[in-house]
This record gives C-alpha cells, structure tokens and sequence, in this order.
C-alpha cells in the first residue's frame, strides 16, 4: 500500500472512508468499526451485535471468502465489547472460473502468506490458486441465508433470503442453479486451459477423478509460478 497514493485519496475524497492496510479475516471488522454510526447497529438474535447494510463486495484477489465469512460469523469489537456480524442484503464476488461446479475450492488465510502475489502476467491476471469458485461460494453463503441470483463472468452476485420477494416484482428471481449459470456463460478461466475446463465439467468425468486432476493442477502452478505451499481447501 503507497502511502502517498492513500494521502493523495484522503486529500481529494476526504467523504471516503478509506483503510489503507492489509485486509484479513482477523481485521476485517477493525477496518470497518471506525466509521460505523453509534446507533447503526442491532442486538442480534445471535448473540451480540449486528450491522445492517445494503451491499457487500468483495474483490481482493487472495482469501476473498475467508474474509467474507468472517465478517458475517462475526468477530471482536474493541469498540462495542462484543462480537458484531455484518449483515448484508446483498453480496457481490469475485468468482475463480476455472474451478467449475461442483468443485468447492478456496484459499484459506495464513497470515505468513498473505502478502504473496497471485498474479502473473502469463495468466492474464490471477493465478487460478486465489479467490474461490462458484460452488463454494453457493455452499458457504447458503449457511448465511443468501441465495444465488446473478452470474456473469467471473463474478457472482448473491441476495438475502430476506430480499428475494422484493426482486421477485422487478423480476429477477432466485435462486438460480450454478451449474446452469456456468454452462452458459462464457468462462474466464486464467491458466487453465478450455480443454481442462471442458474434461472437468462437460465430459461426465466422475466428480473424485475431478478434484485430483484439480488438485494436481493447483500444485504444478504453485511448482510453476514458484509459489509456497498455498492453504487451498478442495473439496465435493
């Protein structure tokens, strides 16, 4: 983070809150907390508090869905002196193309990690190791209420169970499947080839054979990309 470029932006758009560190599942909350109104925030039926709020997006290239979960578990307030969840209408991610359903996969935070750069020009963007695919995303924001509404490439959008009524009159219903929405649209799949794509999803390749010829491949781009072992969760 260049603290000339987070100077210049507090500068010009000072109405911004604007973090200028490190994000992770541990600090997640800190980065929000300072700019939280006092009376923004509700007794929660879980215990604690919670934070109502229109729209989460998340697009940090790394442990995208560890910080997501842990902002909706909950975590310490130092503030508040309790455990506050954020509580999202909607949630917008970044999705790992080329891991496709049902395979569950996401990079998990290690903090000796967390500074290691998933991009390579050679992949046109990032190393399909970061982020977390689309059935994970399915599986991991179901437990939280939030259904699958949206898919286009490389990007999910995600809605409360609470706000689907409320689509339904514009017409945007949900949920929709995500082995619907990933056979028709176009997949950005970086560093994975269309034939490696195509044999995992298309061909009726048994799901096991699937995950270790995923697996397998995840750990020659780490070979290839000279990258440490990564703590990527893979799973059916």
């Amino acid at each position: 983070m260049d603290p000339k470029f987070c100077a210049e932006h507090r500068e010009n758009l000072p109405h911004v809150h604007l973090w200028c560190d490190m994000v992770t599942p541990a600090n997640a909350w800190d980065m929000l907390e300072a700019w939280v109104p006092e009376d923004a925030l509700t007794n929660s039926s879980e215990g604690g508090l919670e934070f109502a709020t229109d729209v989460l997006k998340i697009d940090i290239d790394s442990y995208d869905c560890a910080v997501v979960e842990s902002l909706l578990t909950g975590l310490p307030s130092k503030r508040w002196g309790t455990i506050v969840r954020l509580r999202p209408s909607v949630v917008i991610m970044e999705v790992n193309d080329a891991i496709p359903p049902p395979i569950q996969m996401a990079l998990q935070f290690n903090p000796t990690l967390s500074s290691v750069d998933l991009q390579h020009h050679m992949c046109a963007g990032n190393i399909p190791v970061a982020g977390c695919s689309l059935s994970h995303q399915v599986k991991f924001l179901g437990l939280f209420g939030f259904r699958l509404v949206l898919y286009t490439t490389g990007n999910a959008v995600f809605v409360h169970d609470s706000v689907l009524p409320a689509l339904e009159k514009g017409d945007i219903r949900g949920p929709v499947d995500e082995f619907e929405c990933y056979w028709h649209t176009p997949i950005g799949a970086q560093c994975a080839s269309g034939r490696q794509v195509r044999r995992w999803f298309h061909e009726g390749v048994a799901p096991w054979d699937v995950l270790a010829e995923i697996w397998q491949h995840l750990k020659a781009l780490e070979k290839k990309f000279d990258l440490p072992q990564l703590p990527i969760s893979l799973k059916l």
